[in-house]
């Protein structure tokens, strides 16, 4: 049985014994809910309205290094840039594995 599978499999018995999101929060791998807009990482619940509060605060800061002049400032706004851009990706269920819209 793959991990994919496995994880699926895992998460089904789970569901069915009534745990649910809270078993997959502590003992699941990473996942975003398209639904809810929830990530399940770490064992972290995080929000939709916290996801897009670090996309905008990625985007603000990618912007505020793009117009800075300090010697590091085009490698943090393409760090700050890359962060928000994964956000978007994972937000948009349409991409797929090659960057294009399904």
């Amino acid at each position: 049985m793959d991990e994919k599978n496995r994880a699926a499999m895992i998460e089904a018995l789970a569901r069915s014994a009534g745990l649910g999101d809270a078993f997959m929060t502590l003992y699941g791998s990473a996942k975003f809910n398209p639904e809810t807009g929830t990530i399940y990482c770490n064992g972290h619940v995080i929000s939709r309205e916290t996801v897009e509060n670090a996309k905008n605060y990625c985007e603000g800061m990618a912007r505020h290094y793009w117009e800075s002049t300090e010697s590091d400032a085009r490698n943090m706004a393409l760090i700050f840039e890359t962060a928000a851009e994964a956000i978007k990706f994972m937000q948009d269920q349409t991409i797929n594995k090659d960057g294009k819209k399904a």
